[in-house]
Order: C-alpha cells, then structure tokens, then sequence
C-alpha cells in the first residue's frame, strides 16, 4: 500500500504539501486523513494558547518612585497561520 493513514488531533492542524505546493483542500482538520509519503510532507501546528510568564522587574521613573511590573505573554497560534489560497 503506497498510501499512510495519520491522525490529528482537536487542537492541531496539518499542512500537506505535495511536491512542495500547497492549495486550499491541503489543510487538514482533525481526525484521520491518508497521504501518500514519498510525495507528499505534513506540518503539524499546534493551535492552542501559549502562556509565558515574565520575571518581575524593578524599575524606577523620573521622580525616583520605585515600582516593579509584573506581566504575562499570550501568544494565539491561530493569528499567525498564514492562509493558505
């Protein structure tokens, strides 16, 4: 059989590109999709929401009044997909 069966997950998507192109009915959603893999390549992207937490910083302002800020980075995969046409 010359073609493979793969799963995606809920939160994942995948890229088939075949012979190094891709169209708009390669993005695969989740659940089972067959490739064939001496042609084709999958990229899989993980959409769900990444948190990084940021040291705290003391830092001071033109009155010398010290304050320390605190902050959190969301990063939302879906934002960044470029679209595929």
């Amino acid at each position: 059989m010359l073609a493979c069966f793969r799963v995606i997950n809920e939160y994942e998507r995948a890229v088939v590109f075949r012979l190094g192109r891709s169209s708009s009915e390669n993005e695969k959603g989740p659940g089972l999709f067959f490739y064939i893999p001496c042609i084709d390549s999958i990229t899989v992207i993980d959409l769900r929401t990444v948190t990084f937490d940021v040291p705290p910083q003391v830092s001071a302002n033109y009155y010398s009044y010290g304050f320390k800020l605190c902050c959190k980075i969301f990063l939302f995969p879906r934002k960044f997909l470029p679209r595929i046409q």
